[in-house]
């Protein structure tokens, strides 16, 4: 009887024990932290990639969606994101001032290990100025 008590009155390896049960809730939580900055990373990269490329609009009016949706895909080579849609309309702002604005959205899956994959829809918009020669 006295080594079954003195059984529940060891200390020794209590640290050991508490690390393995609070370390895997700790790495998770901390992979989770890095792997939600990756996705804010992907979203800042996406709204850089688009803004960079918006400026062929300043320059050469005339550009179509699908050549600034080439050249925004092609500056998100190494970003893991995926469908990034495009999109680009005029509108008119005062009675004869327009700006151009490029729409877009995209999806990225948040993939934490032990925890079920989550997808993230994101997307924005910028003005640009419509330049008019006089």
């Amino acid at each position: 009887m006295s080594r079954f008590i003195n059984f529940w009155r060891e200390t020794r390896g209590a640290s050991a024990l508490e690390f393995a049960l609070i370390s895997p809730v700790f790495i998770g939580m901390l992979m989770g932290v890095f792997y939600v900055g990756m996705a804010f990373y992907c979203d800042a990269a996406v709204r850089h990639a688009v803004q960079k490329n918006s400026r062929l609009l300043i320059l050469d009016p005339t550009t179509s969606a699908s050549a600034l949706k080439t050249a925004v895909t092609a500056d998100l080579q190494n970003v893991p994101v995926e469908n990034v849609a495009l999109s680009l309309s005029t509108e008119v702002v005062d009675t004869n001032e327009k700006v151009d604005r490029i729409t877009w959205s995209y999806s990225y899956t948040l993939s934490v290990p032990l925890f079920a994959d989550y997808l993230i829809e994101s997307g924005s918009s910028l003005v640009v100025p419509v330049l008019t020669t006089s």
